[in-house]
């Protein structure tokens, strides 16, 4: 919460609001989440990565 977004409790309106009308107030924080959260999938989800790990799965799967 707070790196790459807000983490908000389900159905809880006022929150939800209050994360918006904030974000809407401040550009620097809408840039700052969407830079972090760009750099999240970056580092996490490339597909180098997802194929080792798809690969190590069938490994595994394999060996039983």
């Amino acid at each position: 919460d707070g790196y790459n977004g807000r983490l908000i409790e389900f159905r809880n309106i006022n929150k939800l609001s209050e994360a918006i009308i904030s974000l809407l107030k401040n550009k620097s924080l809408c840039e700052s989440y969407g830079k972090n959260g760009r750099q999240l999938v970056l580092d996490n989800f490339r597909n180098d990565l997802i194929e080792t790990q798809i690969v190590n799965i069938w490994n595994e799967i394999l060996s039983k």
